[in-house]
């Protein structure tokens, strides 16, 4: 087997990987129509799908590697809807990561959120999905690329009816980080998806 028929083979299993996550969490997504509506919010239990929409991140972002605290974060897709008080949003988000720092590399913690806000008005920024991380690098140097993929459910606070902007953030950080060093959030794999759901 040539090494360019390899490559192509790589590349082609690992395009099939990013599509069976990306529709494995939009199933499962959809169908979680469980989830406990918070105070002042009432579940009928017979919302149905209304809207759906999706982003995909179109640029190379880089993500500085900081010492301990996760401080230094970039915010790599955002996406703005129309919502009314009440609605049920199923998000759900995937980024890929490469470790760009030179060798010898070293293991980096990364975080991946998901927050939300009233379109314009950046105070309201709340964090509304599960906190999820990885390590990419040592203890096994071939992991140059990483993908981290995150989901919620989340129900449309009162008062808050109105356009909603979903936005993913990411944070690296690494006790054995080196200054000026970087990850690669990668163009074309980033995506946050939204699906509405309404009595």
């Amino acid at each position: 087997m040539t090494k360019k028929f390899s490559t192509v083979l790589a590349a082609t299993a690992k395009s099939a990987v990013v599509a069976t996550v990306a529709a494995a969490l939009l199933v499962s997504s959809s169908l979680t129509t469980g989830a406990v509506a918070p105070a002042g919010v009432t579940d009928s239990g017979t919302r149905t799908p209304v809207h759906y929409y999706s982003t995909r991140q179109q640029n190379i972002v880089p993500l500085a590697i900081d010492c301990c605290s996760g401080a230094l974060t970039v915010d790599n897709a955002a996406i703005t809807l129309p919502v009314l008080d009440g609605d049920m949003l199923n998000v759900e988000a995937f980024t890929e990561l490469a470790n760009d720092a030179p060798a010898p590399r070293y293991t980096v913690g990364v975080g991946y959120h998901i927050y939300a806000e009233r379109t314009g008005m950046p105070a309201t920024r709340i964090e509304i999905g599960p906190w999820v991380g990885l390590n990419i690098g040592e203890p096994t140097p071939r992991t140059h690329y990483a993908e981290v993929v995150n989901a919620t459910t989340w129900f449309v606070p009162e008062g808050w009816a109105g356009d909603v902007t979903i936005t993913t953030n990411v944070d690296a950080m690494s006790t054995a980080w080196r200054p000026n060093e970087f990850l690669t959030i990668r163009d074309n794999y980033g995506r946050v998806s939204v699906e509405v759901w309404r009595d």
